[in-house]
């Protein structure tokens, strides 16, 4: 059976709308006991959780998750409660580590140790049974020595100390324990600090501001070790299969599963010219450790024609695709190509996905390319952001190229903190329009983010868009924006500001001035919106996630999606699912 796999559904929703899902299905988590006896195919990390573990445990956890990485759960408690706020206002269960800290034989079986953040707020001496454990010391001394990575967020960092791991490097943290990192031997610098990785030591705060920064800082730290250039050894070709998903909800006209034995996700899909779809992402199931560009062509109802793998001896993600005229355009990023780090990784392929070039864009830092259009004036434009260039942590990034990769111009966009991008579009009268995240803000989080730019690259205009509730000013997160049919546009995303997270869409005019925005979600607890697209009745239709706190013990994400019409309102919304994690 999979592991994870694509999935792709279409189904009916009110006002007889028809809508086509990408998501990542998993079959289940943590493979406990029976991990340490045999080898999962793809990246394994291990979690260590300590007691008073934070909410932001979910929202870092969640983006591994979508990196297709098999996660083990470990402490050196067989019941682990979370911080109490958490704790007793969502009623949340203790986590039951698959495997206790001291039973773990060999930590070569993983390819990262990530201490999860804990409450330093509510307990006085945070980790104390980690730094009091000896098994757990010797656990971490063991990484270091293996070359294993190893993460730590917040007061995490006192671990390390206690484990003796940080002489001689820097390291970020929670800085009521500085004096426990600097007797260690480490340098200290600083709370508001983007993460720093040392060899293979991973250091962060601020796991919500940071928390995606975070997470690329341990992809990085694993990617890393890994060889480049060509694959050694190519992946066997024909591992992808597809199977029927039969659900009980009679809107679903009919739903499919893509992969093969290991990790496989969707990222993005298209509607190609034969009236079928292409579906792009990533791959575990070739057995070669890291994650190939997966790339998958099916029918209209959904049965696989064809799929083709593309990458090196490192990593490669597909994030989007684009129907051309003779053939298809696959935008993500490479390790294995390029200059350095994570590259920008552009491949044209003919309608059989047979590759007829690739290009990669960037430097020697972290280049990643999250959205590809057609240029209207010729050629095509990505968008995403680096931290190789530009003038903060990281920048939006767009490059311009011609009909053949080529690169024309690019040009970075943000502040002094940092900016991702996600989306763009073409705009009548020339010029295109970006939706972005924005971490430069007056009130220290982060904001939506719209930039509007000439056909040369040059800024014409940018707004903020921060959301206000009962949290305050909060940690806004866009994920996906798109045009209006009124001229404006409409981003989507997530936010903190009325409960621990919820789906946050913002609505403008051409000039980017706000019209409206709303807040949703499912339940009270994590809620994400992801993608969103006009609908023919001038409505919009958000994709995301929605976690119920009673699925928290099996770790169970389910595929939310919701109808607002033009003014915003409310029209439907519907949480589809099985017993493993779907994300939309």
């Amino acid at each position: 059976m999979f592991g994870k796999s694509v999935f792709i559904s279409l189904a009916l929703f009110p006002f007889v709308l028809l809508m086509i899902i990408i998501i990542i299905i998993s079959c289940g988590i943590g493979s406990g006991s029976a991990k340490m006896d045999q080898r999962n195919s793809g990246v394994d990390l291990l979690l260590l959780i300590s007691r008073d573990y934070g909410a932001n445990y979910f929202l870092n956890r969640d983006v591994f998750e979508q990196y297709g990485w098999n996660i083990t759960q470990s402490g050196v408690i067989k019941e682990i409660p979370g911080c109490p706020p958490y704790y007793y206002h969502y009623q949340l269960p203790t986590i039951k580590p698959d495997i206790l800290n001291g039973q773990i034989k060999n930590v070569g079986d993983f390819e990262c140790l990530a201490i999860m953040p804990a409450s330093a707020f509510f307990s006085p001496v945070p980790f104390d049974e980690f730094i009091n454990d000896s098994g757990t010391l010797e656990l971490i001394s063991s990484a270091v020595k293996n070359d294993v990575p190893i993460s730590s967020m917040c007061a995490g960092v006192r671990v390390l100390a206690a484990a003796d791991v940080i002489r001689g490097i820097e390291v970020v943290g929670n800085p009521k324990f500085q004096d426990e990192y600097e007797a260690a031997g480490a340098t200290f610098v600083g709370k508001d600090h983007p993460p720093v990785i040392s060899g293979g030591i991973i250091t962060a705060s601020r796991d919500m501001y940071y928390s995606m920064l975070n997470c690329q800082a341990i992809a990085t730290a694993i990617e890393n070790r890994q060889a480049t250039g060509e694959h050694q050894d190519y992946p066997q070709r024909d591992f992808i299969f597809s199977d029927a998903v039969e659900f009980t909800d009679d809107t679903i006209m009919w739903a499919r599963t893509y992969g093969g034995e290991a990790s496989d996700g969707g990222r993005a899909m298209c509607e190609t010219e034969d009236g079928g779809f292409l579906i792009t992402g990533y791959t575990f199931s070739h057995g070669n450790g890291d994650a190939d560009i997966l790339v998958v062509k099916t029918d209209a109802a959904g049965i696989k024609v064809w799929s083709k793998t593309f990458g090196g001896a490192g990593t490669e993600y597909g994030h989007d695709c684009l129907t051309l005229d003779d053939g298809y355009l696959i935008a993500g990023y490479t390790t294995s190509f390029g200059a350095g780090s994570k590259d920008v990784y552009l491949i044209k392929t003919d309608r059989q996905g047979e590759v007829v070039w690739s290009r990669t864009y960037g430097g020697a830092g972290w280049d990643v390319g999250n959205m590809v259009i057609k240029a209207d004036d010729g050629g095509f434009v990505i968008c995403g952001f680096t931290h190789s260039d530009g003038a903060g942590e990281e920048d939006v990034f767009i490059i311009k190229t011609d009909d053949d990769g080529n690169e024309i111009w690019s040009k970075t966009y943000g502040g002094e903190r940092f900016e991702i991008g996600n989306s763009i579009y073409n705009v009548d009268g020339g010029g295109y329009i970006i939706g972005a995240t924005s971490g430069t803000t007056e009130g220290g989080n982060t904001d939506f983010y719209l930039i509007r730019i000439d056909s040369d690259g040059n800024e014409l205009w940018s707004k903020k868009f921060a959301s206000s509730g009962s949290y305050g000013h909060g940690f806004d997160w866009c994920s996906s924006m798109c045009p209006s049919e009124e001229g404006g546009y409409v981003m989507a995303g997530y936010s903190d500001c009325d409960d621990i997270m919820n789906a946050h869409i913002v609505k403008t005019d051409s000039e980017g001035n706000e019209i409206w925005s709303k807040t949703l979600g499912n339940s009270k607890f994590y809620d994400y919106g992801n993608s969103l697209c006009m609908t023919a009745d001038g409505g919009i239709l958000i994709g995301g996630t929605a976690k119920s706190v009673d699925s928290i013990s099996t770790y169970n994400n389910d595929f939310y999606i919701v109808k607002l019409d033009a003014d915003g309102n409310l029209a439907g919304q519907k949480v589809i699912g099985g017993d493993g994690s779907e994300w939309g």
